[in-house]
């Protein structure tokens, strides 16, 4: 894939974090100035909130992007940061995060578009599948 509708992919962001049973939320501001695509969140029992954070490129500066996402990890609550785009522009962002320090290194994620429609369409057929089953009514888990 060589390009792609920025907001069609954020919206599939968060489809796809809603079917995995996150809080998502679109266009979220992290702190003044520094606001990302989409967000996923999940409150666990004794560790608090976790969230993972997504910033779609699709063309534009990197460094605005890499500097927003660090501003980004910041946030305690922040457990990944992930850059969502096609192959090779993500190529191009593993090159310029590579030099940077391993803490920020290891918190990034990169996740291809095209993965992330295959990601979608494997959630659909596992909602098909537990309908089947009876564990999963339109609209959502059964009682």
């Amino acid at each position: 894939m060589t390009d792609f509708d920025h907001d069609v992919v954020i919206d599939q962001i968060l489809e796809l974090g809603d079917g995995l049973g996150f809080e998502v939320q679109k266009e979220f501001t992290v702190m003044r100035g520094c606001r990302i695509d989409a967000i996923w969140r999940s409150r666990v029992a004794n560790l608090g909130t976790i969230s993972y954070a997504f910033e779609v490129h699709r063309k534009g500066s990197r460094d605005s992007a890499i500097l927003n996402l660090q501003r980004v990890r910041r946030d305690p609550t922040i457990q990944k940061v992930v850059v969502v785009s096609t192959r090779d522009e993500l190529n191009r962002f593993r090159l310029e995060i590579e030099s940077l320090d391993e803490g920020f290194r290891t918190a990034v994620g990169y996740f291809e578009v095209q993965d992330l429609q295959r990601a979608l369409d494997h959630l659909q057929t596992l909602k098909d599948i537990l309908k089947t089953l009876g564990l999963l009514s339109s609209d959502g888990l059964l009682d």
